[in-house]
């Protein structure tokens, strides 16, 4: 099992640098020679060795967000929906839920009853449903 005093010499600067890079961190732990679990126990182990790399996935952060702006402002070419599709996967980013205007819809609750109201069915009806169902 490896642990901290088997990684490379360097090893400080190759966390900071490939995620400063935007490299990924498999990148980071293949370069280290590490494994995904070897680097759990030693991040777990070390405190230096988990601030370094919490530093590093910050530093990843920031290069993500300048590669975006960069797009945005054309001072860097590329493809922003990759690097917002990357980061959505890799970061953890998400879609903003919408938020209904209160007032703009009826609410879930009014709806469904307005829905069950308008197509309620008798009890006939219920015994000959084959499993579709159609609106009048």
């Amino acid at each position: 099992m490896k642990s901290k005093k088997d990684l490379p010499k360097g090893w400080k600067d190759i966390i900071l640098c490939t995620f400063r890079e935007g490299g990924s961190k498999e990148k980071v732990l293949s370069d280290l020679g590490l494994t995904a679990y070897q680097h759990g126990v030693i991040a777990g182990d070390d405190e230096e060795y988990k601030e370094i790399f919490d530093r590093g996935w910050l530093l990843k952060k920031a290069h993500v967000h300048d590669v975006l702006l960069g797009n945005a402002n054309g001072t860097i070419k590329g493809n922003a929906a990759s690097a917002i599709f990357m980061a959505k996967n890799t970061l953890g980013w998400g879609d903003m839920p919408v938020k209904k205007e209160e007032g703009s819809v009826i609410t879930d609750e009014i709806e469904g009853e307005v829905i069950k109201n308008k197509y309620k069915r008798s009890k006939n009806d219920e015994k000959k449903d084959v499993g579709v169902n159609v609106i009048n």
